[in-house]
């Protein structure tokens, strides 16, 4: 399994976020479907990402940065798949995580702030890079 799978592949983590949108965001995209597509880009372009660290933090080829766009599409196109399965806006998605993402009364950031925080780390141009020379 990949670490996209491990990162948010933990339904109790889901359990804690107050939102039933976003619960079913998560869930969504830790579900087998998406998964598999997403494992699939990454085992068919992780040979573009070997070598020395330094390698992939460092200056890029444009070649790494158009399959950076395509795996950037790839989430897009699983975002807008899954708002037209819940009948919702992204407009609509972002309020809610807006809301759900105000701190705690103990002043300790929500579930779904720290699961919205993976999440967009996940679309992090070093982060796609670490992630697939280490897949």
């Amino acid at each position: 399994a990949t670490r996209w799978r491990d990162l948010l592949a933990m339904d109790s983590m889901f359990e804690q976020v107050e939102s039933p949108l976003l619960q079913r965001l998560f869930r969504y995209l830790t579900c087998d479907e998406v998964s598999r597509d997403l494992e699939a880009f990454m085992a068919a372009n992780c040979s573009s990402f070997c070598g020395e660290l330094s390698d992939i933090v460092g200056e890029q080829d444009l070649d790494r940065f158009d399959l950076y766009k395509e795996y950037t599409g790839l989430l897009e196109r699983q975002l807008d798949d899954f708002c037209k399965r819940e009948g919702v806006t992204a407009r609509e998605i972002y309020q809610e995580a807006e809301s759900a993402c105000r701190p705690n009364g103990d002043g300790r950031p929500s579930m779904a702030y720290i699961l919205l925080d993976m999440l967009l780390a996940a679309t992090d141009y070093r982060m796609f890079t670490v992630n697939l020379s280490t897949f």
